[in-house]
């Protein structure tokens, strides 16, 4: 056994190393593979299913014809690609995903939009596109959202930024689309869509907030109690006038608004306020996190808890200092309330750059403690993403800049304290830029993540990579490998597909190379 795993350890490619300033083990490289194509990939998003086979999509850009095309990428956990598909809209220019979801028997869904022709040419211009896939690739269907603008204009835009799918597998968009004013003009409304599992439109709302004209949805979650709700922004720079104020909106299932919520620093509404992420708890509880900007100045992050009932439980603005222009971007909850928010911090010098800022509340608003991160160059770390593992410990994830490779995939790992446990970077051999666009961990407790990764002789490839986090034999992920992961792995004993924790190794079945692991690293960590 001792030699097998030595030449595993040996097999982890030397460009791809966890730096860490504690004495931890380091932590494998399970795999790193790589699509190379003809087209130019970027922005990948990522899912996974409960077998840990995972899904990637980004958009396809063709350098001859300039069009984009939807990409969708299936791996199995071993990190091998099942399948890959193309999506090239009617319109036959551009198609551009923007989420990414599975249901619970493997299908996958795409949110997105879609150019389909000029109004005047009798086309709809840009539309919500939603995709579903089957297991095997198969495209089951193509469905489109047109808003009410392209009747009495010649002006129709309508895209979808977000996706979420319910319980019982209906699937809900949301977006900024184009409409008429009283005046004749168009202004943008947040509209929100419910598709069936079977791709039938059941409702279509549509919020639009005086006197803002620019209003749009930004994300989309579905809590377990069956709310629906909507991060949006209200915003009446087209006409130059007030500020942006924050919108939350919960619908129930059915299509009925049960309340809207505005949010701006500033009463009167002169303030600029931007949304960029929204996620909900197991009690219906909504955060919603983006900057603040007074409009002179520097920007901060501003966090929101609402309950599920409409009720702020809480607001908090932070800011790093005068000098620093700040940026929240992603939030994530733990199970015992404590939000997790990251964004940029700017100083819009060429001295220190932009850094990562990763803060933690408890379920109270108290604010526990502040990270910054930041490569060994003096550039940008930007595009943070968060995820969560089962022993409460937070991953920050972003593209950040080192001497020696450029922008590498840097992940840092924070425990709940907020000691930083170790940073991983990826850097592709030969590569130029290692891009980090997504990442999470799937269910058997491994990180994976995914990004643009750009070659001197190529455009953007999207490389994926899964790395196994947790301690060797620690099935249950309590920190400690005993009598409890042994029993696990013996119940679970032939296991071949969707095996979860138990298959410890990562091949797909559960066996005595398992059981061997478990017995190997018996007594670790206790």
């Amino acid at each position: 056994m001792r030699p097998l795993i030595l030449r595993l350890w040996l097999a982890v490619p030397l460009a791809c190393l966890w730096f860490t300033g504690v004495a931890l083990a380091q932590p494998p490289l399970l795999w790193a593979t790589r699509l190379n194509d003809a087209t130019n990939d970027s922005n990948p998003i990522l899912t996974v299913d409960s077998a840990g086979n995972l899904y990637v999509a980004c958009e396809a850009h063709h350098l001859d014809t300039q069009q984009s095309d939807i990409l969708l990428i299936k791996y199995n956990a071993q990190g091998a690609i099942q399948w890959t598909r193309l999506f090239n809209g009617t319109g036959n220019y551009h198609d551009i995903p923007s989420g990414i979801a599975v249901d619970s028997v493997g299908n996958v869904y795409i949110s997105g939009y879609s150019w389909r022709g000029y109004v005047f040419a009798g086309g709809t211009e840009y539309d919500y596109t939603l995709l579903k896939y089957s297991p095997s690739g198969n495209l089951l269907w193509a469905r489109y959202y047109n808003g009410p603008s392209s009747q009495t204009t010649a002006i129709s835009d309508d895209k979808a930024y977000s996706l979420a799918l319910d319980s019982s597998g209906n699937i809900y968009l949301t977006g900024f689309s184009s409409a008429v004013n009283p005046q004749g003009s168009v202004r943008y409304e947040i509209a929100t869509v419910k598709f069936s599992a079977d791709g039938v439109q059941q409702w279509a709302r549509r919020f639009h907030l005086p006197p803002f004209e620019g209003d749009g949805g930004i994300k989309v979650r579905v809590d377990s109690l069956g709310h629906v709700y909507v991060a949006g922004q209200g915003t009446d720079r087209i006409t130059g006038g007030r500020g942006d104020a924050v919108i939350l909106l919960q619908y129930d299932l059915a299509g009925n608004l049960n309340w809207s919520r505005t949010f701006s620093a500033a009463a009167t509404l002169t303030d600029f306020e931007q949304p960029f992420d929204l996620t909900v708890d197991a009690q219906g509880n909504a955060y919603v996190v983006g900057y603040t900007w007074p409009g002179a100045g520097r920007r901060d992050f501003f966090t929101l808890k609402y309950h599920a009932d409409g009720t702020l439980a809480w607001s908090r603005i932070w800011g790093r200092s005068t000098d620093y222009d700040d940026v929240a971007l992603s939030v994530v909850v733990d199970s015992a309330g404590n939000v997790y928010v990251a964004g940029e911090s700017d100083t819009h010098d060429t001295i220190d750059g932009t850094d990562i800022a990763l803060l933690k509340y408890d379920a109270n608003g108290t604010l526990q403690w502040t990270r910054i991160f930041e490569g060994d160059r003096v550039d940008f770390e930007n595009q943070p993403h968060l995820a969560l593992d089962r022993a409460g410990n937070v991953y920050m994830g972003c593209r950040a800049d080192w001497s020696n490779t450029n922008y590498d995939y840097s992940i840092a790992k924070y425990l709940p304290d907020g000691t930083l446990a170790s940073t991983l970077r990826y850097n592709a051999s030969n590569s130029t830029d290692d891009l980090l666009s997504d990442l999470l961990i799937d269910p058997a407790g491994n990180l994976v993540a995914t990004g643009s990764v750009y070659f001197s002789n190529t455009y953007g490839d999207i490389i994926t990579v899964k790395y196994r986090l947790a301690l060797a034999g620690d099935v249950d992920g309590n920190g400690c490998v005993d009598d409890a992961d042994l029993l696990q792995v013996l119940f679970a004993f032939g296991c071949s597909a969707g095996c979860g924790a138990e298959d410890v190794n990562g091949d797909g079945m559960v066996d005595d190379a398992d059981l061997l692991i478990v017995l190997f690293n018996f007594g670790q960590g206790c």
